[in-house]
């Protein structure tokens, strides 16, 4: 099926990749507002001093670092450094432990709390992000294993 959009030919493949690009980005929209309710809550019980907008604006502040370093690694990986081998993911990881700096000291700032309170209440996206650290440290191991 052919799509013509502005004297642009479109072609299907096109589409489809177009809409799942839509459908993600509603996704990590939802998931983005879910985890700062929640995180917005645990401030709550914690007696913290955000705002439901203060706990949304650093939760996207603290993905900034996060997006560009997978931009980074998409582009050099994909892009332009297809044949050199490189570990990829300590760019991902370098990208993780700034945008948690900014996580903490963003709570830190309009919490105007301590840091073992601040650490609780960012503690469901560390459990998460080990979570994810985990599966992938026992995926590696068992798939050596079989090798």
């Amino acid at each position: 099926m052919t799509v013509y959009f502005i004297n642009v030919y479109l072609s299907n493949s096109f589409t489809n990749n177009f809409l799942d690009f839509l459908v993600a980005t509603m996704m990590l929209l939802f998931l983005g507002t879910l985890f700062s309710l929640i995180l917005h809550k645990i401030n709550i019980w914690l007696k913290g001093t955000a705002s439901f907008a203060d706990t949304f604006s650093i939760l996207s502040h603290a993905t900034i670092p996060i997006t560009i370093s997978l931009m980074v690694i998409f582009f050099s990986k994909y892009m332009f450094l297809k044949e050199i081998y490189f570990n990829w993911s300590i760019i991902f990881y370098i990208g993780l432990t700034i945008g948690f700096k900014i996580l903490i000291q963003g709570f830190l700032k309009y919490n105007h709390s301590e840091y073992s309170r601040t650490v609780i209440n960012i503690s469901p996206i560390i459990l998460l992000y080990l979570g994810f650290f985990g599966v992938r440290i026992y995926d590696a191991y068992f798939n050596y294993l079989v090798i």
